[in-house]
């Protein structure tokens, strides 16, 4: 990050975007906390002089200082050409909380102590529960605050995120220009607009979460002209919806619009694998008759 600020105001732009996609970030975040507290539970297992919360804070300098390592040395000597790393480079890109999680592992290897390493310890249930059990201390006791992980999960995702699919490179000369940047950047966060729904996202998502939002409303899937919020559809659609078909026995029951579209689809499936089949048998004919005029002739 020094590097880059330096190099910024050698060419005058000293304003960086920096706004990253806050899915990914959260993440991330999340896989940070959880390392930490199995490094700790792990370096510690069986040690009467120790605990998880004795060793917590410099495992999580060390943790840190792994990470940002790992991260800058894997571009730097890709960008050399003094090792080949792209395979993970790939992975870093493109599946950013995957590679971190890579990372996290190999560090939580190195610190796991001689007990630790008994066969059945690290999937037992006692281990599991110890781990979970100290994150929600270090959560409550702010051993690892959420900005210091934010932070430090942003760091190591512009370190690996060379295609920026993932953050913002936008440099500005000005205050004035990064702010205009700021409010149009797809990084930005913003908040859905449906009714009763509290999700915030980068606007990069915007859609993706539209398209799946329980409080979005939308047209009745029976086609009936109300408009209902994808949460009740449901239960509009069982209950109070107009076009919701009865069978000719009421005992056997409401046969709706979505059950006939079901058997429908379920019928149309039926028919393209029986004109596959018989695309398949014809092909076999031709051959046999081919093969048999060959024979003849």
């Amino acid at each position: 990050m020094d590097r880059l600020t330096s190099m910024d105001k050698e060419d005058g732009y000293n304003f960086r975007c920096e706004l990253c996609d806050t899915a990914v970030v959260q993440s991330m975040t999340e896989l940070l906390l959880r390392g930490l507290a199995t490094a700790s539970v792990d370096s510690t297992t069986g040690d009467i002089f120790k605990s998880a919360s004795s060793v917590a804070v410099g495992v999580k300098a060390e943790m840190e200082g792994y990470l940002f390592l790992r991260t800058e040395t894997l571009v730097r000597e890709s960008v050399d050409g003094a090792e080949d790393h792209s395979d993970q480079l790939l992975k870093a890109s493109t599946r950013p909380t995957e590679f971190l999680s890579d990372l996290i592992d190999d560090f939580m290897a190195s610190k796991r102590n001689l007990l630790s390493h008994v066969s059945g310890f690290l999937s037992s249930e006692s281990r599991l529960n110890k781990i979970k059990d100290f994150i929600q201390k270090m959560e409550m006791e702010n051993i690892w605050v959420l900005d210091e992980r934010k932070a430090a999960a942003e760091t190591i995702l512009e370190n690996i995120d060379l295609k920026c699919s993932f953050h913002c490179p936008e440099k500005f000369a000005d205050q004035d220009k990064l702010d205009e940047h700021r409010s149009q950047c797809k990084f930005r966060l913003v908040n859905c607009k449906n009714d009763g729904c509290l999700a915030s996202f980068s606007a990069v998502h915007f859609e993706e979460h539209d398209s799946i939002c329980p409080f979005k409303v939308v047209p009745c899937e029976q086609l009936c002209e109300q408009h209902v919020s994808r949460r009740e559809m449901d239960r509009h659609c069982a209950t109070v919806c107009p076009m919701k078909a009865q069978s000719l026995n009421e005992q056997s029951g409401a046969l709706d619009v979505r059950s006939l579209t079901l058997i429908i689809k379920e019928q149309e499936a039926k028919i393209k694998k029986l004109e596959r089949d018989i695309k398949t048998q014809e092909t076999k004919v031709k051959k046999l008759e081919n093969e048999f005029r060959s024979g003849k002739a």
